[in-house]
């Protein structure tokens, strides 16, 4: 905590009390609310939570580089010769 911010009586930590409007932690960190985000978001997530809940390999590895794709990474292949084991 911020220096000189407890109470000497009692030994509370007003500060955090008197500001509990500012943001902190993740919310000072991406610029928003998370527990209002996560709100928004919980039904689309459940949802994609049971679309691939039952999905197979190969829809899983298509998926993941559609999603690569995106963000404009080019998947390649694995050398297994290159691995050492």
């Amino acid at each position: 905590p911020p220096p000189n911010t407890t109470d000497s009586h009692n030994g509370n930590n007003n500060f955090y009390m008197q500001n509990a409007d500012l943001p902190v932690g993740l919310d000072r960190l991406l610029g928003r609310d998370v527990n209002a985000y996560v709100e928004e978001h919980a039904e689309k997530y459940e949802r994609a939570v049971e679309r691939w809940k039952g999905c197979t390999m190969e829809e899983w590895i298509a998926g993941a580089e559609g999603a690569l794709s995106a963000f404009g990474f080019q998947p390649r292949p694995l050398n297994v010769n290159a691995l050492i084991l």
